[in-house]
């Protein structure tokens, strides 16, 4: 199981770091439009991971 989990944070990083590279592409061509779809694709994504990620007490 936490095999699994794993390989789907991974997956998910990755997909992270090729959202945030065609981002930055896009931000480099000045293509705001593709940069706003993309940026909304990566909060999606990011709460995907951030659903797998044991809540932790801070302080």
């Amino acid at each position: 199981m936490d095999e699994d989990r794993n390989g789907e944070k991974i997956a998910i990083q990755m997909q992270l770091n090729h959202l945030h590279d065609e981002w930055m592409i896009s931000v480099t061509k000045g293509d705001f439009e593709t940069c706003d779809r993309l940026w909304f694709e990566m909060d999606v994504v990011y709460q995907k991971l951030r659903d797998l990620l044991p809540i932790t007490p801070t302080g």
